[in-house]
């Protein structure tokens, strides 16, 4: 019974240091340049619909409708292919994250000191 609160304890152990380590890697993602121009992108793009919106209510470009729909359309392709880059990068170092981790729970499991183990 003794073997089995261990194993239980070990695994909640290492459960818990997993969530803390995709919680620091996404905040650290919130923290990076790259998610601060993630943000900003989002907001000029939706600052020029809006400006660009008000001028169509206000009768002034009525027959740009359509090169207005391009222009934002363009825009969210442009942000969205960004957006899948950063995306795909930041799984990328989570999953290398969660490997180290696999690793270090693998050589602990064998009898081995995590900090003898390859970063």
């Amino acid at each position: 019974m003794q073997n089995t609160d261990d194993l239980l304890g070990k695994t909640r152990e290492m459960a818990e240091k997993a969530e803390k380590a995709v919680s620091e890697g996404f905040g650290k993602f919130k923290e990076s340049e790259t998610y601060a121009k993630m943000t900003d992108l989002i907001e000029q793009v939706g600052e020029y619909v809006d400006k660009k919106i008000d001028e169509v209510k206000e009768g002034e470009l009525p027959g740009k409708v359509e090169n207005l729909r391009g222009k934002a359309e363009s825009k969210a392709e442009i942000f969205l292919s960004q957006a899948k880059i950063y995306g795909d990068k930041f799984a990328r170092e989570m999953d290398d994250a969660i490997d180290n981790l696999k690793e270090r729970l693998s050589d602990n499991k064998k009898g081995g000191d995590s900090s003898s183990s390859k970063k």
